[in-house]
């Protein structure tokens, strides 16, 4: 990276670096947009909850809109992307086309608009706006709530002809289907979730009439429809009849305007209005996801939410592309350069090549003039050709290398940085070749266009180009990426796939990051070139899931082939190829699909491919083309190439790795969001903050022993929700503490009592979100924990919504897995989620937080079996079956140990008494059940881990710089007073 001088680009920097794993407050996410976005931005103007109560208003007058919303949305981002083109009036805009026709919901998004405009003029795009409103009118209807991403910018063009291409119409095919999803990085779980707003709204007469009465040209109706649904629906489209009437989507009585999944009941009872609903629960690729949502009302809420996330980030356009319209309806005022802009943007629609608009803010031919007359992708392209014919692996060197770099971090380059802890010190990257081959390239580049060419880029080019002059077809590069600024070798770890990785978790993680399973299929194709070492296979060859014996998926011949390559009892890391076809190995084609479907694969995901129902269909047929291979191969590497791109770094920002790190060292410099250790020093004058507050800590834990656990509880409980921002603390009718979850904590006056003491001394500038974080450090230490420096800075929201910690504190229930990705999502891995439960050494839990697990488990009408006899014999004794007293018991079984910071927490749900079904699982789990014993058994070891662990979440979505406020009291907004 370039060197850095100025202090604000470094702050910038580490900013990246923590806001990478944040979840909540002002976070970002895929191509550059954040929850919470607007948070400041519109005063004190809470921007989402003034057009949820619009929404709300609108929905108690017509409950029509949640479909309208929903649908509306769909529509939008299904043609240039979530970009408001579908609002624009004018001749031939996308509204005018036929699928639009019947598109409602255009005059609720102007109204909320104004309104919007009124409270905050100039700043949300009309592409949030409708987001939110969608979000909204799906929670009101019924729906789960879940956090909108923001920051859109409104298109400038809407083109009719575009509507059409793109919209799919309600009788397309199933598979079909799922390749139009596909295309926009939805997978077919996320297919069934969307169309599942089916669940609210109407069809028109002219959308189904002809399943009625010819379906598929038979003159008879569809067969999958039953005959009392067939008959309803003859009666409101009558054959002859010219009224285009509307039918119901969820034909269950009284379930219509309320967001349920009642439609999937329906739909597998043959009641689908639609020929795509009925398809849905009928088609194999399909048919087990809506029989899965239709038992269960929970799944499909939970599910829908983060399918409407995903598709809001089609195609958005961010930073300074689009604009921010004043009204929905038409674009701004445009000055002639805009106005030619934007004439050129419409122009090239049609276009394949030149400078096109693509997802994330990457464009085809984005270094087109910028090189003077050289065309800098075909002087790349020479070189890797020259390279090639010196180096044949130079093919499978920079394919390899592109899937490793975007794999970790996204595509940004961040496996070329050096260093002692970087991406290319991680195992799974110390067999990679090809950084001499982008060196040189490099360096080539860098001469004949100098600071233009970013290394991301390169390496996209010149792995486009090696495939092309290995026999494979020329594909358009998406170009415009930047540089990363972080390289750590932990996350390269984390995230590289192994080669004995199994097809299902395969799947899922290309998931991630927005690759179906063809994608994925068509990416390993790209071993058709290349080699393995020994390491990465020679367990298959001797050893076996520990069997002892050969992978018997291997043929004979290949076992043989590689023990000669790789001896059992050799040192020797050799090579094999990957595509074990002679004289085809440095040829990009089908061989290598070839090979798999004979048992001649060398890796076990190789084999695996062939072989497992999810990928043995596609991998047959692309073994048979070998033109199916060339054709897709491209198309799945332009995907993958725009994993992680967003618009997090302005033109001008640079900074040095070593520095970074540097400073991430020092105890007293800046972390993350602009918090660090020491930030009150001097600013109270003589005074010391942290000690002021200790000291009140300290009198409240000697008159009350639960002050530990209460305070560690509340920072838990205000962090998780919307970041740490003290908005846990807010008196009021619907605010966070007054959601279930929160309704049984403790520790709010002390909290009071120690903002009162530091507010007599330094008033106005201690936040309350800081005051909790001292206050449950001191807590912890006062209780026998060890000390630990916290950092400080952090500011106080103006925002706290009951719905939000309803949705987002975990329930004591939850499993292993799904507490591990709530836990991710906040930056957090699943080693801080073990230590920060062994919080629970402290403090006590309600009867009715686990009384089910004493008679009825899981609906088992038996108690968990895991439960110990004397064990389930005290709790019953505390928690009578039909008593309505909501008892307490403590956490931490072992007697004189409840309220001191230690270890015998762990000891305890290794015996089996966790009194929560969360901290049985801990113990039972096989992700975690590991390291609860070494926290059981290592002495020190819970006691050196909880402290950097309380750091960690304390970083989580904290306000800083002019967000939020300093409260004078922790319990009310500024302007209460």
């Amino acid at each position: 990276m370039r060197a850095t001088s100025p202090p604000s680009k470094l702050a910038l920097g580490l900013i990246l670096m923590t806001l990478f794993g944040q979840s909540f407050g002002y976070w970002p996410t895929s191509c550059g947009l954040t929850v919470g976005f607007y948070n400041g931005k519109c005063g004190e103007q809470d921007i989402e909850e003034f057009i949820y109560n619009l929404v709300k208003k609108q929905y108690e007058e017509d409950p029509d809109t949640v479909s309208d919303l929903v649908r509306l949305t769909f529509h939008d981002c299904f043609v240039r992307g979530c970009d408001a083109s579908v609002f624009l009036d004018g001749q031939d805009t996308e509204k005018t086309a036929v699928p639009n026709l019947t598109l409602g919901g255009f005059d609720t998004i102007d109204e909320l608009k104004k309104a919007v405009e009124k409270a905050c003029p100039g700043v949300v795009s009309c592409a949030d706006l409708l987001m939110i409103a969608a979000r909204s009118a799906v929670h009101i209807a019924g729906g789960d709530w879940f956090d909108v991403e923001t920051g859109r910018r409104d298109g400038l063009v809407s083109l009719q002809s575009e509507a059409l291409a793109n919209i799919p119409p309600p009788t397309i095919p199933v598979p079909k289907a799922i390749e139009i999803f596909a295309e926009r990085g939805l997978n077919k779980n996320d297919m069934v979730y969307l169309l599942g707003g089916h669940t609210v709204g109407t069809a028109h007469c002219h959308s189904f009439k002809e399943r009625l009465y010819n379906f598929d040209g038979t003159n008879r109706p569809d067969p999958t429809i039953s005959s009392a649904l067939l008959q309803l629906l003859q009666q409101t489209c009558p054959q002859n009849s010219q009224v285009d009437k509307e039918a119901f989507l969820d034909q269950t009585p009284k379930s219509e305007f309320t967001f349920d999944n009642d439609y999937f009941k329906q739909i597998v009872a043959h009641n689908g209005t639609l020929e795509i609903d009925q398809q849905l629960a009928i088609h194999p690729e399909t048919r087990g996801i809506v029989r899965g949502l239709a038992m269960s009302r929970f799944q499909f809420l939970k599910k829908f939410g983060p399918s409407m996330i995903k598709m809001g980030r089609i195609g958005v356009l961010t930073g300074y592309e689009g604009e921010i319209r004043k009204s929905c309806q038409k674009m701004r005022a445009t000055s002639p350069s805009k106005l030619a802009l934007g004439l050129i943007v419409m122009t090239i629609v049609s276009q394949s090549f030149g400078y096109r608009p693509t997802g994330c803010g990457l464009t085809v031919g984005f270094y087109n003039g910028k090189c003077g007359e050289q065309d800098i992708e075909e002087f790349i392209y020479n070189l890797v050709k020259k390279q090639y014919e010196e180096e044949p692996d130079t093919v499978s060197d920079l394919v390899r290398l592109t899937f490793h770099d975007c794999f970790v971090r996204g595509c940004d380059a961040s496996v070329f940085l050096d260093g002692q802890d970087t991406e290319k010190t991680a195992v799974p990257n110390l067999t990679l070749g090809g950084f001499d081959t982008i060196d040189e390239l490099k360096e080539a580049v860098e001469k004949a266009c100098p600071g233009v060419v970013s290394c991301a880029d390169l390496l996209m080019i010149a792995a486009r180009s090696a495939v092309h002059i290995a026999g494979g077809d020329w594909f358009d590069v998406e170009t415009g990426r930047r540089d990363g600024l972080v390289s750590l070798q932990s996350e390269a770890l984390a995230n590289i796939p192994p080669p004995t990785i199994p097809v299902p978790k395969a799947i899922e993680i290309f998931a991630e990051r927005g690759l179906n399973k063809n994608d994925m299929v068509y990416l390993l194709g790209g071993h058709t070139v290349g080699t393995a070492h020994c390491h990465s296979f020679k367990e298959r060859l001797y050893n076996f899931d520990g069997t002892n014996r050969p992978d018997p998926t291997i043929s004979s011949a290949l076992l043989q082939l590689l023990r000669q390559t790789c001896p059992q009892n050799s040192q020797v890391d050799n090579e094999a190829f990957l595509d074990q076809t002679p004289k085809s190995e440095f040829t990009f084609d089908n061989d290598y699909f070839r090979q798999i479907v004979a048992h001649n694969g060398t890796l076990e995901i190789d084999q695996q491919l062939a072989i497992h129902p999810e990928t043995r269909g596609i991998v047959t047929g692309l073994a048979r083309s070998r033109f199916q291979f060339l054709k897709k191969f491209g198309p799945s590497m332009i995907k993958m190439g725009r994993i992680g791109i967003g618009k997090m770094r302005p033109p001008t920002l640079s900074a040095t790795l070593a520095t970074g790190f540097i400073v991430l060292s020092l105890a007293s410099q800046c972390y993350g969001n602009n918090i660090w250790v020491g930030y009150y020093k001097a600013k109270c004058g003589k005074h010391d903050v942290e000690k002021i507050i200790f000291n009140v800590v300290r009198a409240a834990y000697a008159k009350d022993s639960d002050t530990v656990s209460d305070l560690i509880r509340l920072q838990f409980h205000d962090c998780i929700v919307r970041g740490c921002d003290a908005s846990v603390l807010l008196d009021g009718k619907h605010t966070e503490k007054t959601a279930q979850p929160n309704l049984s904590l403790g520790g709010f006056d002390v909290v009071d009592a120690a903002k009162k003491a530091v507010e007599k001394v330094c008033p106005e500038v201690v936040s309350c979100a800081d005051v909790l974080t001292i206050a449950a450090r001191s807590a912890v230490f006062v209780a026998g924990g060890k000390w630990y420096d916290v950092e400080t800075g952090r500011r106080d929201s103006l925002v706290s919504h009951r719905h939000e910690a309803a949705a987002n504190v975990p329930p004591p229930t939850i499993p292993i897995p799904k507490a591990i990705e709530i836990f991710e999502k906040r930056g957090l891995t699943k080693d801080d989620m073990v230590v920060l439960l062994g919080g629970h050494t402290v403090g006590t839990a309600h009867c009715d937080k686990f009384k089910k697990r004493l008679y009825n488990f899981h609906h088992t009408g038996k108690p968990d079996a895991r439960i110990p006899p004397s064990f389930l014999k005290t709790l019953k004794e505390t928690c009578p079956r039909h008593s309505r007293v909501n008892n307490e018991t403590f956490l931490d079984q072992t007697p004189g140990s409840h309220f001191i910071i230690d270890n015998a927490y762990y000891k305890e749900i290794l015996a089996g008494k966790g009194v929560l079904e969360i901290d049985e699982n801990l113990a039972t789990s096989s992700l975690t059940g590991g390291l609860v014993k070494e926290l059981a058994y290592t002495p020190g070891y819970f006691l050196d881990k909880f402290g950097p662990a309380m750091v960690k979440m304390g970083r989580i979505g904290v306000l800083t710089g002019n967000k939020g406020e300093i409260r004078k009291s922790c319990r009310h907004k500024n302007h209460h007073h």
